[in-house]
């Protein structure tokens, strides 16, 4: 059974959730967890596509994938979370 609770339109949905880049510093919170443990997925009410490292593109990462500085995550998610991870220790 789906319940939908309140209709969004498609425009209002494109401007909240889309694909976002993150580039992991050496400094970042999330160096060496895995994916699952970063909490990254719920902070942005996303889903991580797509990992590049040293040149290599992972899609679909799996979640007991260990991320490392430098490392390019691909985010489909909330916007706005998304840009507040960019400046709170990424």
């Amino acid at each position: 059974v789906i319940e939908v609770k309140e209709e969004i339109k498609s425009s209002e949905a494109l401007d909240v959730y889309g694909l976002e880049p993150i580039l992991l510093s050496d400094k970042s919170l999330y160096r060496g967890r895995t994916i699952r443990d970063s909490g990254l997925r719920e902070k942005v009410n996303g889903l991580i596509v797509g990992l590049e490292r040293n040149g290599m593109r992972i899609l679909s990462p799996d979640s007991s994938t260990v991320l490392h500085p430098h490392d390019l995550i691909w985010i489909v998610g909330d916007r706005t979370k998304i840009q507040a991870l960019k400046y709170d220790g990424a």
